[in-house]
């Protein structure tokens, strides 16, 4: 059985290691790479999918796109509107998305488990950001999302009764947690310039800044970045030196992956 990752760019992507892993342990006989796709290649990629793979995950930017290349999708993909889980049942391609319970069992992971009344803001309005505000939205959160393409904000935000403005507007907004799910900071072979960047400034002073005169963040802020690669971006780094409570992405890409694997070994 052969399975994939696919996304562009790939490079970062450990999820090969980890199914592969994960397969010689159970004695499973399948195999697990890595396949960059470029946006313009996927439906030419998909094409020959079922003759050629059991499953595959699905990373940025394909998770939104895929779905016109699915058979059937999950109560959870038809909400979302994003797959990140292929599962091949007999040339029928099945689409899921395991990113929504994986990012609620990384926060509960660190005793984070109602968020009721609480401000949330995202980064980001792909498929990724998709799954976290599903997933803030049924733990009770007050949601906006910020995006430097302020369309897509508004786009995402309209589909799940939220707010939406744009990445300047960080430093005005009320906020308990806030989850990156764009790819800036992430690790990356031929840029490694990303390790460098954040998409918003964290104030570590002890003195009002940023020209809005907000103040250092609260310690009881949370921070998440669903990047795991590096597992501690910019963003977290200067969160953790702000004091926040800061939650890593390898967090989140654990328990996705456990529920991919499940899928792919036990409910195909």
């Amino acid at each position: 059985m052969n399975y994939c990752v696919i996304g562009f760019p790939i490079s970062h992507s450990l999820s090969p290691a980890l199914h592969n892993r994960a397969f010689r342990k159970l004695k499973v006989r399948a195999r697990y790479t890595a396949v960059e796709v470029a946006p313009s290649d996927l439906g030419l990629f998909m094409r020959d999918f079922s003759s050629k793979y059991s499953g595959a995950n699905v990373t940025i930017p394909h998770k939104e796109k895929i779905l016109d290349f699915l058979d059937e999708l999950s109560p959870e993909v038809r909400a979302i509107g994003a797959c990140n889980t292929i599962v091949n049942r007999g040339g029928k391609l099945f689409g899921y998305n395991t990113d929504v319970l994986g990012f609620m069992d990384a926060l509960k992971s660190e005793g984070v488990r109602n968020l009721k009344g609480k401000n949330a803001i995202v980064l980001g309005a792909g498929g990724a950001a998709r799954a976290v505000v599903y997933a803030l939205k049924k733990m009770g959160a007050h949601i906006t999302i910020l995006n430097r393409t302020l369309e897509h904000a508004q786009k995402l935000a309209k589909n799940f009764g939220q707010n939406f403005g744009g990445l300047e507007d960080f430093n005005k907004l009320k906020c308990d947690i806030l989850v990156n799910t764009t790819s800036v900071g992430m690790w990356h072979k031929e840029n490694k310039k990303y390790m460098s960047e954040a998409p918003v400034s964290i104030c570590h002073c002890e003195r009002h800044c940023f020209g809005f005169g907000r103040p250092r963040p609260r310690n009881d802020m949370i921070i998440m970045d669903i990047i795991y690669r590096p597992r501690m971006t910019k963003l977290l780094r200067d969160a953790k030196k702000a004091g926040c409570k800061i939650i890593t992405g390898d967090k989140m890409f654990m328990n996705q992956a456990k529920r991919s694997f499940e899928l792919f070994t036990i409910c195909s």
